[in-house]
Parts: structure tokens; C-alpha cells; sequence
């Protein structure tokens, strides 16, 4: 079949409600659509602990059918304190609070970090076993993307590969293992997909029409081959991030070649890691969160394709955070940074909603928080709401590099909108906020710098 003929078959399901990838009807309707605005639901780093509430063994043996079941027979209990994982009363919570909003959104991109951390040692030690966890913490995923897909039945739901989600050790997702095969079969969006699922399973990378809107497609990205912390133990010969520097050129490529645009979603963020560099006294350190030499390919890719990608989302961090990047004082590329479930961070439970237009571009975002979110050290109630509107709240033209690359370089000129941004930043504990205050300037430069020397001429004038 030729390009035209696939082409007018796809507008033919796009205007009856469904798409088509790779010939396949999509079990799927959409809220969008070509003319139409949409909204995007947006999580990460939901961090779903399996052992915090003592079921890990009924549930190693259950089908995930079954999970539900056996987590409320242990009859839930306190909400997870700050710096810990998410238990099952924390992430029934959200996924409740998903459902009463579920109609506003189109689809829904998970950044990555499904499950909580150290899941292999946990796994171990609370088990008892020295096998191999891999079926564990893939039914552990499983779950989690069941839970979500229960909140938006019907509607796409894309998700990212984290850090923290490996079966071999945090920060070690093996290119072409068992666990990369079995979710490429179970994660709706991947496997009705052929080409999407042959990418997924070698390296957990996909690319998509993106749900909705004509002509714009999702580029999903594996990123954690590009930290400075992948382990590569066993497969240095392949240099997994290698080839996918170069499989997303290849796509950028394909896109302005056919006049698309392309999203891009990946879990950890390009440019300077403000948490690292609060840390670095002396101003020396290596304060960036990709490793160097991906960090600067990634950029160049951007740049060059700078008419192509709409907006990058990332998550990793847990807070509600924003890069825009520059060339010659022209901004050219976004980073959305998507607060976390887990309040692992101290921050507390949040997520967005991002508002595209008809066109395609992010209109503005919704934050919705666990207001008062306190945990088990806290003796006042606690409720999921609305927290803020981007634009409303900072005064924006609109949400785009340009209008985010003057509000960061107002953080760095006054207090005021500094205070503002990092009570949004932590999801509204204000203890945490006003610690960070005195890194105002360090996250503030953060902000607008894609490496360590813009960087560092920012905040480290005097070091």
C-alpha cells in the first residue's frame, strides 16, 4: 500500500474517533481529534512499593488481577511520611482522584519510575531470595499501568522507562532483556504497534502518532543509558545509548522530512541537576544529570530540529520544575518537568494536566496536589485539589519558551517570583520551600542552562 492510500485510511479512523498504526485499529476513542483542543494527563515517578504493606509474597503468587484484592484484605494504613515510597493507600488515592478527572484529558504519558526503589535488594530482602526478581517487578509495572488504565478507560496511556525500573538494580534496564519483552506485550500502546514494539523491546524506546492531533507524533525516549549512573554491567559492547542518540536522529529527521512535529517525553531531563548543584560548594562538580558527552549530542539534536519538537516532558526530580533552553538569546526548546506521586523527595503527591490547542501547542497546565499532605507525621486532614494554572499564576503570555525564558530570568532578578516558583516546585510544603530559598540563585540559573559552563557563568560568579 502506498503513503497516500495509508495516509487517507488514517483520517478515515481519526474522524470516526479511533487511529491506525501499522494497519491495526487501536482499541481506543479519543476526546481530540483534528480541529479539536485536547488535555494530556501527565505522572511520574509514581514510585508503587509492593513490599510496604506486608502483601509482597500473597502477591509474588496472584495474578495482577487479583492485587487489589489482596492490598485491601491488609486493610491499608497511613499514608507514606515524606523520603519514603508509595504504598497502596497512597496510590489508590491518586488514581481515585485521576478518575474524577478523567474526561478532561485525551491520553495520558507516564514519565517513567513506576516502581520504587532498590526493588531487586527490597526484593531479596524481604523475601528472603537470591533468584532473580525479574517476574516480580514486572507484574509489579504491570499493576501500576492496570491501576492507571482503570482511571482513563479508553483513552491511550504511554509510558516512559525510569531509572528505577529494572529488575537488575536501579539505574541498569538491560537492552534486550526479559523485562523489555515482557512489557513490550503489555503496555496497550507499545504492542498494537509492530514497529513501536520491536523498538521497545531492545531498548525500551518507541515512537507514536501522538493520540489526537494530526500530523504531531510521541517520541518516547529510554534515557537512562545516558546517565552518568547506567551501569552497562554485560552489554558496554553495545552501547545501548549510542544507537539511540542515533535512532532519535533518524526520527527527528523522518519528521521534518514529512512535515510532522514531534513531543518528546523521557525521564530524566536534559541540562543542570539544581539538588546536585546546591550541594557542589566549590562549584566544580560534574552537576548536570545527563553525562556530558550525551548531554551536548542531545542538544545538538534539539537544535537542529528546533522546527520539529513541540515540547520535551521529563520527570525524575519529583517536583514541578520547568528548563527552557537558548541559542544566541533565542529560547528554542521546553522542558516540562512533572512532579511525583511518591513523595520520596519530601515533596508532597502531585500531577499535571497540560491543555493543547487544536494546532498542537501547549496552551497552558493544571497542577493538581495533595493539599495539606503531611503523611503519618501529620494531624491535619488532607485532600487531592487543583493548585494552580500556570499562566493565571505567573502572569505567562502563554505557555511557550519565549514566555518561559522571561519568567526564569525574573527569578533571578527578585525575590518575588523566585518565593512563588519554589512553592510550586515542592507541590506546596512550605518547609521545604523556604530550606530552598537560600539556593535561590542555583535553581534559578538552573532553569536556562544546557551545561556546565552556562552554568556555571550563572551561579558560580565569585566560586
Amino acid at each position: 500500500m502506498n503513503k497516500a492510500k495509508i495516509f487517507m485510511l488514517g483520517l478515515v479512523f481519526l474522524a470516526a474517533g479511533c487511529f491506525t498504526i501499522s494497519g491495526e485499529t487501536l482499541p481506543w476513542t479519543l476526546s481530540g481529534g483534528p480541529g479539536k483542543e485536547t488535555a494530556v494527563l501527565l505522572l511520574s515517578d509514581i514510585h508503587f512499593d509492593p513490599f510496604a504493606d506486608g502483601a509482597a509474597e500473597e502477591l509474588e503468587k496472584t495474578d495482577i488481577s487479583g492485587w487489589r484484592a489482596v492490598l485491601e484484605d491488609k486493610k491499608p494504613g497511613e499514608f507514606p511520611g515524606y523520603r519514603e515510597d508509595t504504598n497502596y493507600r497512597l496510590f489508590l488515592s491518586a488514581i481515585n482522584e485521576i478518575s474524577g478527572i478523567s474526561a478532561e484529558a485525551g491520553c495520558a504519558i507516564i514519565c517513567g519510575d513506576l516502581i520504587c526503589h532498590n526493588f531487586e535488594a527490597k526484593y531479596r530482602l524481604s523475601r528472603g531470595k537470591r533468584g532473580s526478581c525479574t517476574s516480580f517487578a514486572v507484574k509489579t509495572m504491570e499493576f501500576v499501568s492496570l491501576m492507571i488504565k482503570s482511571a482513563l478507560p479508553g483513552k491511550p496511556v504511554c509510558f516512559v522507562m525510569g531509572n528505577n525500573d529494572s529488575d537488575n538494580g536501579d539505574y541498569n534496564i538491560i537492552p534486550g532483556g526479559v523485562m523489555l519483552g515482557s512489557l513490550a506485550g503489555y503496555f496497550d500502546t507499545v504492542k498494537a504497534d509492530a514497529r513501536a514494539k520491536a523498538d521497545f523491546q531492545k531498548g525500551g524506546y518507541y515512537k507514536l502518532p501522538f493520540p489526537g492531533l494530526e500530523n504531531n507524533e510521541l517520541i518516547v525516549l529510554n534515557d537512562i543509558f545516558w546517565l552518568k549512573r547506567y551501569k552497562q554491567t554485560g552489554v558496554a559492547r553495545q552501547n545501548p545509548g549510542r544507537a539511540e542518540m542515533q535512532w532519535l536522529k533518524n526520527q527527528l529527521d523522518a519528521a521534518a522530512l514529512n512535515g510532522k512535529k514531534a513531543f518528546i517525553a523521557m525521564h530524566v531531563p536534559p541540562g543542570i541537576d539544581a539538588y546536585l548543584a546546591s550541594k557542589d560548594k566549590n562549584c566544580k562538580g560534574d552537576d548536570g544529570f545527563l553525562a556530558p558527552g550525551y548531554n551536548k549530542e542531545f542538544f545538538e539534536i534539539m537544535k537542529s530540529h528546533k522546527a520539529v519538537v513541540r515540547n520535551v516532558f521529563a520527570g525524575h526530580t519529583h517536583f514541578d520544575d520547568f528548563r527552557v533552553f537558548s541559542e544566541a538569546g533565542r529560547p528554542f526548546m521546553l522542558v516540562s518537568i512533572i512532579p511525583s506521586i511518591s513523595p520520596g523527595h519530601g515533596n508532597n503527591p502531585a500531577f499535571e494536566l497540560a491543555f493543547l490547542k487544536s494546532s498542537g501547542e501547549i496552551k497552558d497546565k493544571a497542577v493538581y496536589f495533595f493539599s495539606g499532605y503531611g503523611g503519618k507525621d501529620s494531624g491535619t486532614p488532607a485532600k487531592w485539589e487543583r493548585e494552580y494554572t500556570f499562566c493565571a499564576s505567573y502572569g505567562c503570555a502563554g505557555y511557550d519558551p519565549v514566555s518561559l525564558y522571561r519568567l526564569a530570568i525574573s527569578m533571578n532578578a527578585g525575590p518575588d517570583a523566585m518565593d512563588k516558583y519554589l512553592s510550586f516546585y515542592t507541590a506546596g510544603n512550605p518547609l521545604l520551600s523556604l530550606l530552598l530559598k537560600q539556593h535561590g540563585r542555583i535553581y534559578g540559573c538552573a532553569l536556562t542552562s544546557m551545561d556546565l559552563e552556562e552554568y556555571h557563568s550563572c551561579a558560580c560568579v565569585g566560586n
